[in-house]
């Protein structure tokens, strides 16, 4: 899983950059940002499964930029980590997958990245398999139907 660390504070980056080696796993840290502009431009150019993003920046703030992430063609997981717990909400609105208080604890972040991968993993996978059926309730039991032979939907009775 290819992960961005996005913070403001050197040390911060540092010290998540080493918590998520230490962890070990399928997770790689590929891009560093310090800002929101920085984190927007890195990950339209360089795509990442994973963004660990700070709130508080200068600047566009992690919030933000968030926002601007998440509409991307797939949009990669956000994870929150702040100092401040009154971003919680805000946060969660702009669809993230947790939120870590500072200072991060090493149990918090492998569960944060664990439910990361339960929820970006099949949607990849999906993309990959490329569904060309559909499936149909008809006259009691279950139809399926390729793509190709679609020509329009027509809903009747709800």
């Amino acid at each position: 899983m290819k992960l961005m660390i996005v913070d403001d504070e050197a040390p911060a980056r540092q010290r998540l950059r080493g918590l998520i080696s230490e962890l070990g796993g399928d997770y790689e840290v590929t891009a560093e940002a310090e800002n929101g502009e920085q984190a927007v431009a890195l990950s339209e150019a360089h795509p990442v499964d994973l963004v660990f993003m700070d709130i508080h920046m200068p600047g566009m703030d992690g919030l933000e930029a968030a926002a601007h992430i998440s509409r991307q063609e797939p949009p990669p997981a956000i994870i929150f980590i702040t100092a401040y717990s009154e971003h919680a909400l805000d946060a969660f609105e702009v669809n993230a997958v947790d939120y870590l208080l500072k200072p991060i604890r090493r149990q918090k972040l492998q569960a944060a990245l664990e439910k990361a991968t339960r929820l970006t993993r099949p949607l990849v996978q999906k993309e990959a398999e490329a569904e060309t059926w559909l499936t149909s309730r008809y006259r009691g039991g279950v139809q399926r139907i390729a793509l190709s032979d679609v020509y329009y939907f027509r809903a009747d009775s709800k």
